[in-house]
């Protein structure tokens, strides 16, 4: 069936709930069952591999986007390419004169980027391993590094205190953020690409516009200098790891702190979301990586088995996998099953939490509204769902000008594929605006759902 291209033009009346009792999802259908994938035991996580190569510690470490492979950063001045299945380094990258902070996979695979205390940013091919171009610009260390969504552009944070945004095709810097008064330790775009967040010294988070360039938001809560920042799958949280030893998870709409999570003994070096935003994974210099439930808030276990401080973790891209970087030179990949090391678990004892939703979307946030919500969070909530909406819109349009094209053909491989990513772009913005209808729920605002929102794809 093919998708119509006429919008009903909705108007959005912000209405304030009576009694907040009659709904406590907020959202209306989030009683509802949801398709997800099959079940992650993280309680039963133990070390599976310890992959070694490095001469020095490992700094960065991520999956490509099919999970086949994992690519490291380290101090010995190297990018590494690892077989995610065997633990095999498939592929050396040398090119760089000082240490290997950030690096990242191009949303399509088919490229690396990598940031270094040499001051510069490189773009390698993924596939030879040659590098196809050094960016340019920044003045000193390159701390952190990652691709829009789209692949089109690349940005980059650095201890010159700004953040660079770059054409990943020219490689030209197109534009410039100023406003850390510290060092830039963090850099990350939201599942949209629409906006930037960043994590300073100056004990900040900031989210930009990433067209304007305009800062919209500061996020102030932590006590000590930020190292890692990084966006829900839906876009409507942040979360950010701290030197002052805790996780803060923020409502990225508004800028407000929802919870901090306490545990590490130590310096948090990195943190991030599970694909489907359910758990959060934290690293420290106390050697533990931390699995957190993003709805209790609880911490559910504690991976040991690093010697020394754990500086990156991260998720595969079906969740069923951890994998961190440690000063010991290390990469460990983390998942159920018989491992070759063990690790041990770690329950909280915090007051019973409400019960885990059947939603997919995370409900770490259920105060009581407040009876007047205040005009400047009743209108951030509705430019969210608005520019959702027209986000949305955009993707219906360029699938039905991609697969109802006279030239398109169903037999191409490529083009049933870019179809499928549009699909699945349209489901996750769709996610998107129902998490921020029910965020806004919470805070006593109601906003009528689009007709797009349960517009089904075929």
């Amino acid at each position: 069936m093919k998708i119509t291209k006429k919008i009903l033009l909705i108007t959005i009346l912000v209405t304030l709930f009576a009694s907040c009792g009659n709904s406590t999802e907020g959202g209306g259908n989030t009683n509802k069952k949801t398709e997800s994938s099959a079940i992650v035991y993280y309680t039963k996580f133990t070390c599976l591999k310890t992959l070694k190569g490095h001469s020095s510690s490992v700094k960065s470490i991520a999956y490509s986007p099919d999970g086949t492979k994992i690519v490291s950063g380290s101090g010995d001045y190297t990018i590494k390419i690892w077989d995610a299945n065997t633990g095999q380094c498939l592929k050396t990258l040398e090119g760089h004169e000082y240490i290997v902070n950030s690096v990242a996979y191009s949303p399509d695979g088919t490229k690396i980027i990598s940031g270094s205390n040499d001051d510069n940013i490189k773009i390698w091919d993924a596939n030879t391993g040659r590098c196809l171009k050094t960016l340019e610009g920044h003045s000193d260390w390159v701390k952190s590094v990652a691709y829009s969504p789209d692949g089109t552009k690349i940005i980059s944070g650095s201890l010159d205190k700004t953040i660079k945004i770059w054409d990943a095709n020219t490689g030209q810097c197109l534009e410039t953020l100023e406003g850390h008064e510290d060092y830039v330790n963090s850099v990350a775009y939201s599942s949209g690409g629409t906006e930037i967040i960043s994590g300073s010294d100056d004990e900040t988070i900031k989210i930009w516009d990433a067209n304007t360039g305009q800062c919209l938001k500061t996020l102030e809560g932590h006590t000590n200098k930020v190292c890692s920042v990084e966006y829900s799958s839906g876009g409507n949280r942040i979360i950010s790891g701290s030197y002052d030893g805790t996780i803060i998870i923020w409502n990225a709409i508004i800028g407000r702190c929802i919870k901090t999570l306490e545990g590490h003994s130590h310096f948090v070096h990195s943190v991030a979301y599970s694909p489907n935003g359910m758990y959060i994974a934290s690293c420290s210099e106390d050697d533990n990586i931390k699995i957190w439930d993003a709805n209790t808030r609880e911490c559910i276990k504690t991976l040991k088995g690093h010697s020394r401080a754990v500086y990156s973790v991260t998720f595969s891209p079906d969740g069923k996998k951890i994998v961190s970087g440690s000063y010991d030179g290390t990469i460990k990949i983390w998942g159920e099953g018989i491992g070759s090391e063990s690790s041990e678990q770690e329950r909280e004892t915090t007051p019973s939490p409400s019960p885990t939703p059947s939603s997919n979307y995370p409900t770490p946030y259920t105060p009581t509204p407040d009876p007047t919500p205040d005009a400047a969070i009743v209108s951030s909530y509705i430019r969210r769902y608005n520019t959702l909406v027209n986000q949305l819109q955009k993707w219906i349009d360029d699938y039905n000008n991609t697969k109802y094209s006279p030239y398109y053909d169903p037999k191409s491989s490529m083009e049933v594929y870019r179809v499928n990513q549009i699909k699945q772009a349209i489901r996750n913005t769709q996610n998107s605006m129902r998490e921020v209808r029910q965020e806004a729920a919470r805070d006593g605002v109601n906003i009528p759902m689009s007709s797009l929102e349960s517009m089904s794809v075929y």
